[in-house]
C-alpha cells in the first residue's frame, strides 16, 4: 500500500521502456509519448482518480531505476491468445 499525505498520494513513477533490444532508436518517439501520458495523467487521471505519477522514457530496461514500473512498448505485432 502507498502511503497517503492528506488526500493525495506519493506519485508512482512509470518508466516507458522499448522492448525491443534495438529499441533504443525509439527514444525520440519515446520522449513525445511520455510527454503525452504525462499530461492525461496530470490533467485527466489526478483530478478523477487522485493519483499522480511521473511518466519517464528510458531507452532500456536495464536503464530503469528499481522502484519505477516498467511499461514495455513494442513496434511488433503481439500474438492473440485465444
Amino acid at each position: 500500500m502507498i502511503p497517503s499525505t492528506g488526500s493525495s498520494v506519493f506519485p508512482t513513477y512509470v518508466a516507458l521502456v522499448p522492448l525491443e533490444e534495438d529499441g533504443a532508436d525509439l527514444l525520440d518517439e519515446l520522449i513525445e509519448v511520455a510527454a503525452a501520458l504525462q499530461i492525461q495523467v496530470t490533467r485527466d487521471f489526478h483530478p478523477v482518480w487522485d493519483v499522480s505519477a511521473a511518466v519517464v522514457p528510458f531507452a532500456t530496461l536495464e536503464d530503469v531505476p528499481p522502484t519505477y514500473v516498467p511499461l514495455a512498448v513494442t513496434t511488433k505485432p503481439l500474438p492473440l491468445h485465444r
